[in-house]
């Protein structure tokens, strides 16, 4: 008599569900982290081009990075108004916090997730961020 190879009870079935709560929350989350990722960069060149030419202030570096999240199609949980600048004599702070939401179909459901970026840099070029 043969006996079966490997005795797994692993099915396709478990496999299938795995791949599907998988993908359920990456559909779910990664919109959301995706956006945070892209505005980690944004704020970051915003901040470089201001410490590169002397002739920007703040309100022009924030103006570039609304077109440069324009560009890179941020969602629109993310706002020009939820970033503040603070411009001293030598230094530049960028703080920016939103709210990201996901959408639950079937169940009527919004998920919110909270994200901050904060990133300092100062004349000398020195970019702290956290």
């Amino acid at each position: 008599m043969r006996s079966n190879r490997g005795n797994s009870s692993f099915s396709g079935t478990t496999l299938l569900a795995i791949v599907l709560i998988i993908g359920a929350i990456a559909y779910l989350y990664l919109p959301m982290y995706w956006d945070y990722w892209s505005m980690r960069s944004i704020v970051r060149e915003s901040a470089v081009e201001w410490r590169r030419n002397s002739n920007v202030n703040a309100r022009q570096a924030k103006e570039m990075m609304v077109r440069d999240m324009e560009r890179k199609n941020i969602s629109t949980d993310v706002g020009d108004n939820d970033c503040r600048y603070r411009e001293s004599r030598k230094t530049l702070s960028v703080s920016c916090s939103w709210t990201g939401t996901s959408n639950v179909p079937l169940i009527d459901h919004t998920l919110t997730q909270d994200f901050t970026v904060d990133l300092t840099v100062d004349a000398n070029g020195e970019i702290e961020s956290w």
